[in-house]
């Protein structure tokens, strides 16, 4: 990617319009290739990427498909608010937080990576002071508040908010009468998805789910309704 970025810009130019993108202001979304241009916005993405990969490398992390969405991501979300010097105060206030529990950085190089979402708050807090100095001790000051407060948090919503039932509730008072699956239905497991099905009162469908057996675990249905009209799902 950030090869590519040379097709729409000369090296010279991709310097300056990342030196605008790290400048210019944050502040709910922010189109990057308006701001910096093409050429600094694909390379912005693809150094973010590097670093990203090269993170979860130097952390020991096992690559397999929740590493590939991370990396992506990270690619994707710099291509409008996260550049490459937002992102490093709250990944090392994360850091900072994995130090001060004496574990593993490893542990929460997610949590790391997943909260440079709030990079943008990082270039408003420094955009607030004309001091270089004082820039510094913000955005620093900032980053660790924030990396401190990520893990912890996640932790709680993974072991206290993880239950399917609220929103299986949710469905049953909206009187659903069918469901299918989304992408992440999948998040946490089949226990967890058996759990929220469980719990609502009504049917499944998800013709493309196969199980060991090679069967379709949510089959086709056909439901007749209160008109007798009969409707195949």
């Amino acid at each position: 990617m950030m090869l590519f970025a040379f097709v729409f810009d000369t090296p010279v130019g991709i310097a300056r319009g990342i030196w605008r993108l790290i400048l210019h202001p944050d502040a709910l979304i922010t189109d990057y290739s308006a701001v910096g241009g093409f050429g600094a916005t694909f390379f912005n993405a693809g150094l973010i990427m590097a670093i990203s990969t090269a993170i979860l490398k130097l952390s020991r992390v096992m690559f397999c498909g929740p590493t590939i969405a991370c990396v992506f991501l990270m690619s994707g979300f710099s291509m409008f608010g996260k550049n490459i010097a937002n992102i490093w105060p709250i990944i090392f206030g994360v850091y900072l937080f994995s130090r001060f529990q004496r574990e593993s950085f490893s542990k929460y190089v997610y949590i790391a990576l997943y909260g440079t979402a709030l990079s943008p708050m990082i270039t408003e807090v420094a955009l607030q002071f004309g001091n270089y100095w004082q820039k510094l001790l913000a955005v620093m000051l900032c980053g660790i508040i924030i990396g401190f407060m990520l893990p912890p948090l996640a932790t709680y919503c993974q072991k206290e908010l993880r239950s399917p039932r609220p929103v299986a509730e949710i469905l049953n008072r909206c009187h659903y009468d069918v469901v299918t699956l989304g992408n992440h239905d999948f998040n946490y497991g089949l226990g967890y998805l058996a759990e929220y099905l469980a719990c609502g009162r009504f049917a499944c469908v998800c013709q493309n789910l196969r199980d060991e057996a090679g069967r379709a675990r949510y089959p086709f249905l056909v439901k007749t309704l209160r008109n007798g009209l009969r409707v195949g799902i």
